[in-house]
């Protein structure tokens, strides 16, 4: 979250953002559980820290995939954030990304 907030708002912007996401109650009682429901928003969280990248939006898709089936609901956001028409680029790289994550995790 830090690098996120840091890279969207400047290192204030990160550090409020770290901060608020150690303290909000639901971060704290799934750290508490010990489920691996922490782990896949910190998937999402390094997703939206690496949003440039369609490689790294697509390896994040399929991390949180591997963990837990709903991050899926993602997929379709991420792989359209900068798609045009005339490109077809993007969405190959947001595929192979996905692909070599599914594939070394299973």
């Amino acid at each position: 979250m830090l690098y996120a907030g840091w890279r969207y708002a400047v290192a204030r912007g990160g550090a409020r953002l770290l901060f608020a996401s150690a303290v909000f109650p639901c971060t704290l009682y799934a750290t508490n559980l010990n489920s691996n429901d922490i782990i896949v928003a910190a998937v999402a969280a390094i997703g939206l820290a690496t949003a440039t990248s369609p490689l790294a939006r697509g390896a994040a898709v399929s991390a949180g995939f591997a963990i837990k089936l709903f991050p899926l609901i993602l997929a379709p956001l991420w792989m359209l954030h900068d798609f045009s028409r005339q490109r077809i680029g993007p969405l190959l790289k947001f595929i192979l990304g996905g692909a070599v994550v599914l594939l070394l995790s299973f």
